[in-house]
């Protein structure tokens, strides 16, 4: 699944519009997709929702989640639709399942955005060679964690993060002393 998935979701839709399907539906559909790791229906399911009903504001989180597994994961796009979900919950326009506490949520989310920013950094680093480039991402995955791990204290997968990452850095810094320049 590419970014790319409007055109083909409203074609969708105006097929599904005639079957009587309605957002929350195929919001639903989307989640089972989710569930099954069927990343990019996922995806298609969540846009063609949010296309018939943008207040449905969970699919940004989920469409997050999903560009983040996809192959090849999506660390921009995720991040950009992980982003609105934060700033709807901000807004109090996304709440949380009933079984999922708001600060899990947003801790989620935050683990998300810096998960986005970790696999950015790390494609920059190949790409250019450049740690100076790694190391601004890398500090932008930190704060996401950090930010995740004020909300969660006790959530051992938020410090496996943290350390990884600054393991990561430190390994960096510690293997080539000097930054590549073009």
């Amino acid at each position: 699944m590419r970014p790319h998935f409007l055109i083909p979701s409203l074609l969708i839709l105006l097929l599904v519009g005639g079957c009587g399907e309605d957002a929350s539906d195929i919001f639903s559909q989307g989640l089972e997709e989710y569930r099954a790791e069927r990343w990019d229906s996922a995806i298609r399911r969540f846009g063609d929702a949010l296309v018939l009903d943008p207040a449905l504001t969970a699919a940004h989180f989920y469409m997050g989640m999903c560009y983040l597994r996809t192959d090849p994961p999506w660390p921009v796009v995720a991040a950009g639709e992980l982003t609105m979900a934060l700033e709807s919950l901000d807004r109090g326009e996304l709440t949380p399942p009933p079984d999922i506490e708001p600060d899990a949520l947003r801790a989620q989310i935050h683990v998300g955005l810096g998960d986005a920013h970790r696999l950015q950094a790390r494609i920059e680093l190949l790409r250019t060679g450049r740690l100076d480039a790694f190391a601004a991402l890398a500090d932008k995955a930190l704060h996401e964690y950090q930010t995740a791990a004020q909300l969660r204290p006790d959530d051992a997968e938020i410090e496996r993060k943290l350390a990884e990452l600054e393991n990561e850095k430190a390994a960096l810094a510690n293997a080539v002393p000097f930054v590549y320049e073009r």
